[in-house]
């Protein structure tokens, strides 16, 4: 009978210690774990910015100068130089945007001149040259209500071909083929670091 009061007091005894231990470890460690703290209204203004960055080069548009000072110094320079690549690439598709709107608008009239054409002629212009900034951009310009409709119309019977090219050396420019290889390679390279500044403001 004393053995088995023995045995049972060392068990309390063991119990007890560890119920101290415990509680000691708990006063160690502060308490309860903190709570993360909530976003402020600057960091959800600053997450929204973002988002519209992230947003505007999806769409190949130049971002603003003025949307930079929520970036990151970081970010902020890669998409300084999204913003550089961009305009440059815009405007070199937009010679052979020119190219198919002239054969479309005037291959069998003649053409007035610059500042006579419609404002559709030069739309059709910007609308290639944009969409010419993705990789799929075979996909998007006969995605594209207006412009799909004009390439199955075209006269030598080419149809979607037109737009095959835009990314195939169409304007017989090794330069312009290699610089959209850099294009798409930087676009790689921007658009996680937009996931990571979102990741940190969470």
């Amino acid at each position: 009978m004393a053995m088995s009061s023995t045995k049972t007091t060392n068990i309390l005894l063991t119990c007890v210690l560890l119920a101290a231990l415990a509680f000691l470890a708990l006063a160690l460690s502060g308490g309860e774990e903190e709570e993360t703290p909530a976003p402020t209204a600057q960091d959800e203004y600053r997450l929204e910015k973002i988002n519209e960055v992230n947003d505007l080069v999806i769409q190949r548009q130049v971002v603003p100068e003025s949307y930079f000072r929520y970036l990151g110094e970081e970010l902020a320079a890669a998409v300084e130089e999204y913003n550089s690549m961009t305009a440059g690439m815009h405007c070199n598709y937009a010679r052979y945007g020119n190219g198919i709107a002239e054969t479309f608008f005037y291959e069998t009239k003649e053409d007035p001149g610059d500042y006579d054409r419609p404002i559709l002629y030069y739309e059709w212009i910007s609308s290639i040259s944009r969409l010419a900034l993705h990789k799929n951009s075979y996909e998007m310009l006969l995605n594209d209500d207006y412009l799909v409709a004009l390439a199955y119309q075209e006269l030598g019977g080419s149809g979607g071909l037109w737009f095959y090219f835009v990314q195939n050396d169409a304007i017989g420019s090794q330069e312009l083929t290699s610089e959209f290889e850099e294009y798409f390679a930087m676009i790689d390279a921007l658009m996680p670091m937009f996931d990571e500044a979102r990741a940190q403001l969470n």
